[in-house]
């Protein structure tokens, strides 16, 4: 949010030191502010939702995840960097799969005849 809305004075402050701002203009664009506010609105619902163990906020975040992860291949190319954005997705996908029965995905050992 701070990026959105200070971008023209960080951009003419850049000018001024004399520093090229082609770069932070074409990573602080408008489009890609508005999809990062957009995928971490999306995270900040799907993470209230998980606390609430709602199996939607779950969906919501993963999805988000992956959406985010292909957004910064196509963006940026395949690098080293997108790989650590994949580690707290794996180890969120980790936890929430030992714990499941608390979001309502069932277990293998839902037998009533036990």
């Amino acid at each position: 949010i701070f990026m959105f809305i200070f971008k023209d004075k960080i951009i003419e402050s850049l000018n001024n030191a004399g520093t090229d701002t082609a770069a932070v203009t074409q990573a602080y664009s408008a489009t890609n502010l508005t999809l990062g506010l957009i995928f971490s609105l999306l995270l900040i619902i799907s993470i209230i939702l998980i606390l609430s163990r709602k199996v939607l906020g779950v969906y919501i975040y993963f999805l988000a995840n992956i959406a985010d992860i292909i957004i910064a291949i196509v963006q940026k190319g395949f690098s080293a960097s997108v790989l650590l954005g994949v580690i707290l997705p794996v180890l969120t996908a980790i936890f929430i799969f030992q714990k499941k029965e608390i979001y309502g995905f069932r277990s293998k050992n839902n037998n009533i005849n036990m």
